[in-house]
């Protein structure tokens, strides 16, 4: 059931994120402000890095807090090095690299006992930044997570280190 203002109906709410900022916009009928809305955060979105250096060093301490524990894995992960990203595709690629981590963790069991505040802390900004990506459609076109060959767990870790350096440099 659908509830409704002065006798219109109100449609789902959709939303949007941009910086970490979600907003939910409710068009009511056909005059609603969705396209609007769409059209402020896209121009936002475009002109500023979405991931802002401190989260993405706060991810970064989390990563150092975990890679103790999972350097040991025999796992082989696409990471694509800082180099093989092509412009405007390092959003994606990051995605890429959380995915995998996400891999990671499902595979390495004894993770969860000890380290659940850490891979919160992976999985949360994970979620920020698969809710932003929304936003940033025009990425151009980047290549698939599965594009490079697959590596150890310490050169991935070395390429994730190095990919965030750089949104560090690109963040205002």
């Amino acid at each position: 059931m659908r509830a409704s203002v002065n006798g219109n109906a109100i449609l789902p709410v959709n939303s949007y994120a941009c910086k970490g900022v979600l907003l939910s916009v409710c068009t009511v009928g056909h005059r609603g402000p969705v396209w609007f809305w769409i059209l402020v955060l896209s121009v936002l979105c475009r002109f500023e890095w979405v991931c802002s250096a401190l989260e993405t060093k706060e991810v970064q301490e989390c990563l150092d807090n975990l890679s103790k524990s999972i350097q040991n894995s025999t796992a082989q992960l696409y990471a694509p090095s800082v180099d093989e990203i092509k412009e405007k595709c390092e959003l994606p690629s990051l995605i890429c690299y959380m995915l995998e981590l996400k891999v990671v963790f499902l595979e390495e069991e004894d993770l969860e006992k000890h380290e659940q505040d850490n891979i919160d802390c992976v999985a949360a900004f994970s979620e920020t930044l698969q809710n932003i990506a929304i936003t940033e459609l025009n990425t151009g076109p980047c290549p698939p997570c599965e594009a490079t060959a697959p590596r150890s767990i310490t050169t991935f870790l070395d390429n994730l280190k190095s990919l965030m350096q750089k949104l560090n440099s690109l963040a205002p």
